[in-house]
């Protein structure tokens, strides 16, 4: 992430709340991804699944077609991850990554705990991208 987003989002870590000067310099960095993901994280669908007992954990954000993990702040299974952060290199980030950063620093998301023994069936289901979704995405160029 760039400086200008760092420092402004240990400001909202250290407040937990976003003033209106961080409101300006998060929608002036990320644009309507920004809005986007504070959008996520008011309607709290942003999620951290604990396993246990071992302690991985996992962040999803809940979009409209499916769930998107997010690994740390460098990583999402979204289209728009890949086409815009990967290969246009246009953006830093989507916003999934956005929602995570943001619900992290207000301590603002659902932790839901769960047994080890229901990660692989839950990684699977978020590794599911419904197939119809997928083709429609992609013959309209749209980008969740």
């Amino acid at each position: 992430m760039r400086k200008e987003l760092t420092t402004t989002i240990n400001t909202i870590r250290e407040n937990q709340c976003i003033s209106g000067s961080e409101l300006s310099a998060l929608a002036r960095y990320c644009g309507d991804r920004f809005w986007k993901a504070l959008k996520a994280v008011a309607n709290d669908l942003v999620k951290k699944y604990i396993f246990e007992p071992s302690g991985r954990e996992a962040w999803i954000v809940v979009g409209k077609s499916r769930d998107y993990r997010v690994l740390s702040e460098i990583y999402c299974d979204c289209e728009d991850f890949y086409i815009n952060v990967i290969v246009k290199r246009s953006a830093d980030l989507c916003y999934h990554i956005l929602s995570k950063i943001l619900a992290g620093a207000l301590g603002v998301f659902s932790e839901i705990r769960v047994d080890d023994m229901m990660y692989e069936t839950l990684r699977a289901e978020w590794e599911t991208l419904p197939e119809a979704q997928s083709t429609r995405k992609s013959r309209k160029g749209s980008i969740e």
